[in-house]
C-alpha cells in the first residue's frame, strides 16, 4: 500500500510495512532513510519525516510494540550492557529516556533533538544497553525472539546485501580508504575530529587529510598504520577509551571557521597582553609565534614558539603570567596602584615627595632613577615586570637620599 505524507516543504512517498515483514536489515534501512532525508525531530512524532527517538523505531511498522523508550526496552526479548553488544545491525540502543538504532561497526542513528534532528554518530559514551526490538526478526524467526550473535550468521549476509545496496554502512569485511566517500566517511571524520586528529570540515570524502588523521589515530592506538578504516580500527575508534591526539599548535596552523583552538590561544595571549586584539585571526603566523615565545620566556619555559599540551595548560591557567614587558604607567595615570608605586619609590629613597595617586613628572623622574640603579632602560614609565621588581626583596635602594630632578 502506497500513500503520501506532506510535511513542511517535503513530500515523502512512503511504502507501508506490514508487521509480519519487519527485519533487522529493514530497520537499518529505515533508519538510514530518516538520516539521509533529514527527518525532523518532533516530540511525540512517529510518522515518516517527523519523529522523536522512539518514534524513529516505531514508525517502522510499529516496531518495538509501543511509542516509548522505556516500553521498548521492557518489551524486548533480549538485551545486554553496551559493552557486550554483538555486531548485529538493527539492534536497539537504550539509555535513560532515549533510544536509537545500531547500524553496525560502532555507529548508531537516532533522533537526537529539535536542533540536530536525526544523527549518525559513534555509540561510544552515549548508550547504556543494547536490545532486540520487539516485532523485528533477527534471523531466528519473527517476533525478535531469535538471532543471537552466534545464530544470526545466516541473516548477516542478507542484511549486508540489503544495506550495501541502499546505504553507506561498512560491514566487517569492507573498508574505507583513500577515494571512498559517503556518510560513513563523514561519520569517521567527525569521530577523528572529536579525538583531535582531524581538523578540517567533515566533507564525506576520504582524502589525504582523512588518511593522515586516521594513520595518526592508528599509531596512537597501537594498530597497524595502514590509513585504511577496517573493523579493528572501527572497534578502537568507538571505544570509550579511544586515545586522543596530542596536538602541538605551531606556525602555519589555521582554524576551520570562526572558532577553534588557534583562536582560543590567540584570545588568551591577547588577554595576557602578549598579542594585540587585532591579531586574533585564527591563523598561527609569525606574530602568534613571537607572542607564544615571549610568554614561554616570561614563564621560565623553553621559548619554542609552539604550544604543546603542557604549554597550553599554563597559558589557559587562571594564574598565567601577564606580559611583564607591557602595562606601562604613562604620565597622567591615576589610581591606587600609582599611590603604592609612589610610596615604594619614597621608601627606597628615590623621592621625598608625598604620594598623590597621579603619575606626575616627579614620579617619572624617581622611576627613571630606580630603573637606572636596577639595570633597566630608564624610560620613567614602569612596566609590569619593573613594578614587580620594585616591590620585591631584590629592589636596589637609591645610594643617596637626594630628591631626583629631571
Amino acid at each position: 500500500m502506497v500513500f503520501s505524507v506532506f510535511l513542511g516543504l517535503h513530500l515523502f512517498k512512503v511504502t507501508e510495512v506490514k508487521a509480519a515483514s519487519l527485519t533487522s536489515s529493514g530497520l537499518v534501512s529505515h533508519a538510514y532513510r530518516a538520516y539521509n532525508e533529514h527527518w525532523s525531530y518532533v516530540w511525540g512524532g512517529a510518522s515518516p519525516g517527523a519523529v522523536d527517538c522512539s518514534g524513529l523505531i516505531y514508525s517502522y511498522g510499529g516496531a518495538g510494540g509501543c511509542h516509548s523508550s522505556g516500553g521498548m526496552i521492557a518489551n524486548s526479548p533480549e538485551s545486554g550492557s553496551i559493552g557486550s553488544i554483538p555486531n548485529i545491525p538493527g539492534l536497539g540502543l537504550w539509555t535513560n529516556g532515549h533510544v536509537g538504532v545500531y547500524v553496525g561497526n560502532g555507529m548508531a542513528i537516532d533522533a537526537e533533538n529539535e536542533r540536530l534532528g536525526v544523527c549518525l554518530k559513534p555509540i561510544a559514551g552515549r548508550w547504556s544497553k543494547w536490545f532486540k526490538v520487539s516485532g523485528v526478526s533477527y534471523g531466528g524467526g519473527s517476533g525478535g525472539s531469535g538471532g543471537s550473535a552466534s545464530s544470526s550468521s545466516s541473516s548477516s549476509s542478507s542484511t549486508k546485501k540489503s544495506i550495501q545496496s541502499s546505504t553507506p554502512i561498512v560491514q566487517k569485511d569492507e573498508t574505507l580508504q583513500l577515494g571512498s566517500s559517503g556518510d560513513m566517511v563523514k561519520a569517521l571524520q567527525t569521530r577523528l575530529g572529536e579525538l583531535g586528529y582531524y581538523k578540517y570540515s567533515d566533507t564525506g570524502y576520504f582524502g589525504n587529510e582523512t588518511k593522515e588523521a586516521l594513520e595518526a589515530f592508528q599509531a596512537k592506538a597501537g594498530l597497524n598504520v595502514t590509513g585504511i578504516f577496517d573493523s579493528k580500527t572501527a572497534t578502537a575508534l568507538s571505544s570509550d577509551n579511544a586515545p586522543k591526539a596530542t596536538t602541538i599548535y605551531a606556525k602555519g596552523m589555521k582554524d576551520d571557521g570562526d572558532t577553534g583552538s588557534v583562536r582560543d590561544i590567540q584570545i588568551r595571549l591577547s588577554q595576557l597582553d602578549y598579542l594585540p586584539a587585532e591579531s586574533i585571526t585564527g591563523y598561527f603566523g609569525d606574530e602568534t609565534e613571537t607572542a607564544v615565545a615571549t610568554f614561554q620566556s616570561s614563564s621560565n619555559l623553553e621559548a619554542t614558539g609552539t604550544v604543546p599540551p603542557e604549554v597550553k595548560d599554563k597559558l589557559m591557567a587562571e594564574n598565567a603570567l601577564m606580559n611583564p614587558n607591557k602595562g606601562e604607567m604613562p604620565l597622567g595615570t591615576t589610581g591606587e596602584e600609582v599611590t603604592k608605586v609612589q610610596q615604594k619609590l619614597r621608601e627606597l629613597r628615590y623621592t621625598t615627595a608625598a604620594a598623590t595617586g597621579t603619575y606626575n613628572e616627579e614620579t617619572m623622574t624617581a622611576a627613571k632613577a630606580f630603573q637606572e640603579f636596577n639595570g633597566m632602560n630608564p624610560t620613567g614609565s614602569l612596566n609590569r615586570g619593573q613594578r614587580e621588581t620594585l616591590f620585591s626583596a631584590n629592589a636596589v635602594k637609591s645610594p643617596t637620599c637626594l630628591l631626583y630632578t629631571s
